[in-house]
């Protein structure tokens, strides 16, 4: 049995999917090139631009009853950074 959050992560996934219109990632775990740990992620997906050039998006999903606090908004950063992702997206039910 699913929880609340890996409902909402399900349904972000395929919001993006319909958006970007190819293969997203669900809960894909990537090494981090400063760490050398395993991080999981909620969504992510592979943008190729330009012909040649591909871009790693990130996605973190809060499915909170309040606001997402900065403590988390600075570790998704820090995830980022550490993967080596060119963007993240912070999606939220209820705000910053």
């Amino acid at each position: 049995m699913t929880n609340a959050s890996e409902e909402y992560e399900s349904f972000v996934s395929q919001v993006i999917a319909s958006l970007v219109g190819f293969q997203v990632f669900e809960g894909r775990t990537y090494v981090g090139r400063i760490s050398g740990r395993n991080i999981k992620v909620d969504v992510s997906f592979v943008l190729n631009v330009a012909g040649g050039a591909d871009v790693l998006v990130l996605v973190e999903c809060k499915n909170y009853k309040s606001k997402v606090p900065v403590d988390d908004v600075e570790e998704f950063h820090s995830k980022i950074d550490d993967i080596g992702a060119h963007k993240g997206i912070l999606i939220t039910t209820i705000g910053f």
